[in-house]
């Protein structure tokens, strides 16, 4: 994990409901990036398995100094996912 997320912080992980599928987890986390975009990173990744197996995987990340605004278009993304026709 350090050669991929060099300074890692989790902020949270855990598991939850989402779309009414119980096998769903939330992994909110920051870390320094040193390759493509340069900085302090924060992302967050909804995880979810639907009644037919399939892994969805709603990720999304910015600039630490961006991350309120990524934080709402998150929700927006959580609020109107819609997964493919199983």
């Amino acid at each position: 994990m350090k050669d991929r997320l060099p300074e890692y912080r989790r902020i949270q992980l855990h598991a939850n409901t989402f779309r009414d599928q119980l096998e769903s987890c939330l992994w909110e986390f920051t870390w320094q990036e040193e390759k493509d975009h340069p900085g302090r990173r924060h992302a967050i990744d909804q995880v979810y398995y639907t009644d037919g197996g399939t892994e969805y995987a709603l990720y999304m990340s910015s600039p630490e100094e961006s991350w309120a605004t990524t934080r709402e278009q998150f929700e927006i993304v959580l609020r109107h996912w819609r997964p493919a026709e199983e």
